[in-house]
């Protein structure tokens, strides 16, 4: 099977980096010239577009309630550069609206983690630390804090 053919064949089943179809293909026993040719024909071709795949990715992440950091650090972990992930994240903007979003997830899901609960230094250090590890910001995770805290409070005095 030539180079293209197998890189058709493994993009076809989901949407990959330029960083791992050259892992792949270089596994696969091609050579440096055959991959890096068929890598500039298939960008050509709009087979491979890594700020396209950061845009999905980033939206795919927000959706699941990650935040910018561990988002960030997964797409470089996927061989994605510092300048291709930023133009991501602009990209996304324009096509879904601001990272706003990624606030919006975190306090809803803030709501959802304080519902029911005391909201004590103890609730609150485990969701900092449970949204910490997703990624977000001290700053973000306080300000969702606050925000269950208010939200929770209006609740609470509509019963």
């Amino acid at each position: 099977m030539n180079c293209k053919d197998r890189a058709m064949g493994y993009l076809s089943r989901k949407m990959r980096t330029e960083k791992e179809l050259f892992k792949y293909l270089k596994e696969c026993g091609y050579s440096l010239e055959e991959i890096s040719s068929c890598v500039v024909w298939l960008k050509e071709e709009g087979y491979i577009d890594d700020v396209n795949y950061a845009v999905e990715f980033i939206n795919y992440s927000i959706e699941k309630g990650r935040g910018k950091g561990r988002i960030a650090a997964d797409l470089k972990e996927k061989g994605l550069s510092s300048e291709t992930i930023e133009d991501g994240y602009f990209a996304y903007e324009e096509q879904f609206g601001a990272i706003e979003n990624v606030e919006e997830k975190l306090n809803e899901m803030a709501v959802y983690f304080f519902k029911d609960k005391d909201i004590n230094e103890k609730t609150k250090g485990r969701f900092c630390r449970k949204m910490y590890r997703r990624g977000f910001s001290y700053n973000q995770i306080i300000s969702a804090i606050n925000y269950a805290e208010v939200t929770n409070t209006k609740a609470g005095d509509t019963d």
